[in-house]
């Protein structure tokens, strides 16, 4: 599994994230196959009461509803956007911002 770049934010995050997705959408561990941090974390502005920002790439059918589109939910330090691999694919292709933040991100912080 790619975690861009969750190892700066800390393994407690991950964790967090990865139990938030579970709870939020019943998406198990295994059907994740990538974590990107965003926001005030990834670029450093960050402050003690910041939340995690992030966009988790899941298995094509790891969720119904997700089919097409982004789901998005947060709560409990967490901010999460969910998105499948083929419409990860997709945002990739069409340039989209956030997708290529996350394809971007340089490999020392991983």
């Amino acid at each position: 599994r790619t975690c861009l770049p969750m190892a700066a934010a800390g393994s407690d995050a991950l964790a967090r994230i990865l139990a938030f997705v579970e709870r939020a959408w019943g998406v198990p561990d295994a059907q994740v196959l990538s974590v990107y941090l965003l926001g005030s974390r990834l670029w450093g502005t960050h402050d003690p009461a910041s939340d995690h920002d992030a966009l988790v790439v899941v298995s094509d059918g790891a969720h119904a509803a997700s089919a097409c589109a982004a789901l998005h939910s947060h709560a409990g330090g967490v901010d999460v956007t969910l998105l499948p691999a083929t419409a990860f694919r997709e945002e990739l292709h069409l340039g989209e911002v956030r997708a290529l933040l996350c394809a971007l991100a340089p490999p020392a912080n991983v």
